[in-house]
């Protein structure tokens, strides 16, 4: 008897648990349908906006020119942001490799052998302590400072 009791508790609090876990599926389900919708009405804006670009402008309306006006003029304002977010993290990359690995505040500017690694300023590479490469760990057996 305790048992079908146990048993029965168990096969509700599982039933519990599916029916909540179906809840949230059907949740994300719409919220996902949801999203597809405004992308594929997003899609078929830019088709239009294409579609009228390719057959000329001559054959639309002053309002629908305006309104073709403004979405290029959002596009390319949101290319325009792309594109600078994209040099600047291209400069940042660059001016980040032509760094001192170790203090990163000084141009690289001594070439250690044998490795020939060159990832360090002339005031790191003057510590004593600097006696392995910091990139490969290999012993430095001379510091080249390089003019460029």
């Amino acid at each position: 008897m305790d048992r079908a009791i146990h048993d029965r508790d168990k096969a509700t609090n599982q039933a519990k648990a599916i029916r909540k876990q179906s809840s949230k599926i059907t949740s994300d389900l719409m919220s996902a349908d949801a999203t597809v919708n405004r992308l594929r009405a997003e899609r078929n804006d830019l088709r239009r906006v294409v579609s009228e670009l390719r057959g000329g402008v001559e054959s639309l309306n002053l309002k629908q020119i305006d309104k073709v006006e403004m979405e290029l003029t959002a596009a390319l304002k949101n290319v325009g942001k792309v594109k600078e977010r994209k040099v600047k993290e291209a400069l940042v990359t660059e001016e980040e490799k032509r760094m001192c690995v170790v203090c990163q505040t000084e141009v690289k500017s001594v070439l250690l052998m044998p490795c020939r690694h060159m990832c360090l300023c002339k005031d790191c590479s003057r510590n004593n302590a600097m006696d392995k490469c910091p990139l490969c760990r290999v012993k430095i057996t001379q510091k080249i400072d390089v003019f460029a």
